[in-house]
């Protein structure tokens, strides 16, 4: 997202005082987000395995190093005492082998987002253990993504979709259906994407702070209302809602 890094100006986390302390910081708060929530996502997963610091006076995140952290003790904690917690792990970006690693070893769901992984050349199909998202927090709409993209790739990705049944008059709706269709048992489709919105109804911009991230709002369920019944026959023929 940031030719500089993301500087997000947060102290690191000190892992020498939570390994004496058994990791009560994390097991109070993932255990209290799993009483809460059916599933819990982490963010910056990668940071499990290791994680960038830099000197605290470097006005970007260019200037640092690679620490490793106590992911698998962390874990390994964790699910002595909750063993049922469900957590997904954000594993996006450019990531060394051992995060993955560490991944797969708790058996934690990943995440592809179709705007990043979308190749009109070919895709190679999905996983079931993981999460589909046609874009996250971090993304433009679907909508306004596409309208962003040259000529040609939008005549491409049109015709990829096209080649495999999504047929749609929108391409909102065709990436909506072939994200349903995926093999992933989990799809999230942002409510900006259900409702076809612009960019106006982004919800962050990665590297810049204040208006407007994390300021759209729904005024009220108008555009979803109109949008209702449509959504049900795409859940019902993706098979991810029950028939009855």
């Amino acid at each position: 997202f940031s030719a500089t890094g993301q500087r997000w100006g947060n102290p690191i986390y000190d892992w020498d005082f939570m390994k004496k302390d058994k990791f009560t910081f994390w097991i109070e708060r993932l255990s209290y987000m799993g009483k809460m929530f059916d599933v819990v996502r982490v963010d910056h997963f990668r940071a499990f395995d290791t994680y960038w610091k830099i000197p605290a006076d470097c006005p970007t995140a260019i200037e640092g190093e690679w620490i490793e952290a106590p992911g698998y003790e962390l874990f390994d904690t964790l699910f002595k005492q909750y063993p049922n917690l469900t957590i997904v792990a954000e594993d996006l970006g450019d990531l060394r082998p051992e995060v993955l690693e560490l991944r797969d070893h708790y058996k934690f769901r990943g995440m592809r987002i179709v705007q990043f992984t979308f190749d009109p050349e070919g895709m190679e199909e999905d996983k079931t253990h993981l999460l589909v998202y046609t874009g996250t927090h971090d993304n433009d709409t679907t909508y306004s993504w596409y309208c962003k993209q040259p000529a040609s790739l939008r005549r491409k990705m049109r015709q990829y979709l096209w080649k495999h049944g999504y047929r749609k008059h929108s391409f909102v709706d065709d990436v909506i259906d072939y994200s349903l269709d995926s093999n992933a048992d989990m799809v999230i489709i942002p409510m900006s994407d259900w409702i076809h919105a612009g960019s106006q109804a982004r919800l962050n911009m990665p590297g810049s702070v204040g208006a407007p991230n994390w300021m759209w709002r729904m005024k009220d369920l108008r555009a979803f209302a109109k949008r209702i019944k449509q959504i049900k026959l795409d859940l019902l023929r993706a098979n991810r809602i029950n028939h009855d």
